[in-house]
């Protein structure tokens, strides 16, 4: 982190390396995503005893088969996965091959994502590992590069390339079924409709879903298939937590559109997608105090705050020939210089509270022990 935010002043020939320190930091933490023990993340070793018993089934036996831990159990797998899991079993033979295939697919989506949709890749790589949002998928690896293979494909629906949209998001279901809440998020991009009203009405409607939560969960266990029944649980508990993951977005969403609103007045404007999400994640969020299930949603949608705060923080403008002018591009050209020292205070602000955040997390909660860190050679 600290080599990459110095690469971004340092120039040989007026040649920048910022870039080169964003790869190398991508490549450190797949390193240590790859290398880590079973001790280290809450599921490593449900995954790591998945290849094992998948290495001795047959692909005709994967489908009907029941294992003796709970998570290998029908109703809790997802045979795609599994099957995935068997190809790689064809080609390994030691369970760390699954750890060390699923933290390239994270981070190689990571990578794209803020390559392609990041104005600041050392902002976004830094918010994604101080937020929580590392060790978060380091918990829950299939799901996690599920989320962040659907964070790519948005780009597309900005683009209303609707092809593109729904075969990255058909293809991220085979990894974690969760990501079907991705679908409904491509017509909700196409609403045409001023941004205050779209959100007072997608508002009321959270508000209301969530009072007469008990009478739809009930509708709905009708036609969802009795094995995924579970999701439709009522939430155990974890509110504390949940309230701090969503207050803290919140606060870092809300004062990046300040910062920016002072620099640009059309900021909501420019940043439809934005908006959408954190009022989807904040709507999960909310379901979540009745649903478990709500709560992964959440987190599903929640690592686009690494895109969306450099992004009104920083408006770009050094785009290439090739790629269309849009309102937020014209803007940051025409805009006067002065009025960008709001926007560099603005980013040392998140950096420092990025920092104390880490800190905080870290010692209050401890995310699936992925502190201290462990290699799986040890």
């Amino acid at each position: 982190m600290i080599a990459g935010f110095f690469a971004k002043f340092i120039k040989t020939d007026g040649k920048s390396y910022e870039k080169h320190a964003f790869y190398f930091c991508c490549l450190l933490l797949f390193f240590f995503a790859a290398m880590r023990s079973v001790r280290i993340g809450a599921d490593t070793f449900q995954y790591q005893w998945l290849f094992a018993w998948v290495r001795d089934l047959r692909f005709s036996q994967i489908a009907t088969a029941q294992g003796d831990m709970w998570f290998a159990q029908i109703e809790y797998q997802n045979l795609y996965y599994l099957y995935y899991t068997k190809v790689l079993t064809l080609i390994f033979s030691d369970p760390q091959a699954i750890t060390i295939a699923n933290s390239f697919l994270l981070i190689l989506f990571v990578t794209i994502l803020i390559k392609r949709s990041s104005p600041n890749y050392w902002l976004s790589i830094f918010l994604f590992f101080t937020l929580g949002f590392y060790q978060t998928a380091l918990n829950l690896t299939p799901s996690s590069i599920a989320s962040y293979a659907c964070m790519i494909a948005i780009q597309y629906a900005e683009k209303r390339q609707a092809l593109k949209y729904f075969v990255i998001v058909g293809l991220a279901l085979l990894f974690h079924l969760s990501v079907i809440a991705f679908i409904p998020l491509y017509f909700l991009m196409k609403i045409k409709m001023k941004p205050i009203r779209f959100f007072a009405i997608i508002g009321f409607i959270s508000i209301a879903i969530t009072i007469y939560f008990d009478e739809i969960s009930s509708l709905l266990s009708y036609v969802i298939p009795a094995r995924y029944h579970w999701y439709l649980e009522v939430s155990a508990g974890g509110l504390g937590e949940r309230l701090f993951v969503w207050i803290a977005l919140m606060i870092l969403f809300v004062f990046s559109w300040f910062v920016s609103y002072l620099y640009s007045r059309q900021v909501m404007d420019n940043h439809k997608t934005g908006f959408i999400i954190i009022l989807l994640i904040s709507a999960f969020y909310l379901f979540g105090i009745r649903m478990d299930i709500f709560s992964r949603a959440a987190f599903l949608f929640s690592p686009y705050i690494i895109i969306i705060i450099p992004k009104m923080l920083m408006p770009r403008t050094n785009f290439s020939d090739d790629e269309p002018i849009s309102l937020d591009t014209e803007q940051a050209v025409i805009l006067s210089e002065n009025r960008k020292g709001i926007l560099d205070m603005g980013r040392v602000i998140i950096v420092l509270t990025g920092i104390i955040l880490y800190i905080v997390r870290i010692s209050v909660n401890n995310i699936g022990t992925t502190m201290p860190y462990e290699f799986f050679w040890n």
